[in-house]
């Protein structure tokens, strides 16, 4: 759903300390304002609500090339997306690290729903912010890069304080533009690749307990199937899912 202009404004007034102080941290207000921007000039796949996938409320966009600006833990924003990529594999666009927490994963699976044994997570080589706070601006200046067809790789963008005022222009004019950039001689592409086994009915990692069907021998959560304990406390014990006890 898209966010009606004078809710824009609004957001923007509410959150305008935010945009120009250099130390402050972006909410998801103003990014998902921002997305909301990049929906209706780009018509991207994507670019929901970044509440939604950590509840699993999202829509699946698996199948689809799409862009996603992620709350990763703490105070942290990322950007996702499988736009040239192969199947089952994920391009992660972080401006600090390379390395994503459990729950930032959970929310990639619940976006792609794939019906494939692992999902790969390649941890793209881009431009790095200067501060701790900026994370944010990088993943949106990722993420519009992306939508207007550009490579995010080989651009090196302005400094925060510019970024910042970017933005500001964008959503005070309810139209959203490229960041501000230089393009680069081509970085290396990759600064890592992770694949993540992914199992169950809700298609996502393994995490807390989990039983293994002696049939098909997919691995299935507790919290996915009821399941007796003596199943889950006695690995000794024979158990068929209800998938391979119909069959």
């Amino acid at each position: 759903m898209l966010v009606y202009p004078v809710v824009l404004i609004l957001i923007f007034f509410w959150h305008r300390a935010i945009l120009e102080n250099e130390d402050s941290w972006l909410n998801d207000r103003i990014i998902n304002a921002a997305q909301n921007l990049l929906r209706i000039r780009y018509y991207t796949p994507g670019l929901q609500n970044t509440l939604l996938p950590s509840i699993q409320q999202n829509e699946v966009v698996g199948g689809e090339e799409f862009v996603q600006v992620l709350h990763s833990g703490g105070n942290h924003w990322i950007t996702i997306s499988t736009i040239g990529c192969s199947d089952s594999t994920v391009s992660i666009y972080d401006s600090i690290y390379c390395t994503i927490p459990e729950c930032t994963k959970k929310q990639i699976c619940a976006l792609l729903m794939s019906s494939e044994a692992y999902i790969n997570l390649l941890f793209v080589n881009v431009d790095k912010q200067a501060n701790q706070s900026d994370c944010g601006l990088y993943a949106l200046a990722f993420c519009t890069a992306l939508c207007a067809g550009n490579d995010p790789q080989n651009l090196t963008f302005s400094a925060g304080d510019a970024m910042r005022e970017h933005l500001k222009q964008c959503i005070s004019r309810q139209k959203i533009e490229p960041f501000p950039c230089t393009v680069m001689a081509r970085r290396r592409r990759v600064r890592k690749m992770e694949r993540i086994e992914i199992i169950c009915l809700c298609r996502s990692i393994k995490f807390g307990k989990v039983v293994q069907c002696d049939v098909c021998k997919e691995l299935f959560h507790q919290e996915c199937l009821t399941v007796q304990p003596i199943f889950l406390d006695n690995p000794r014990t024979q158990w068929i899912c209800n998938l391979c006890q119909n069959s």
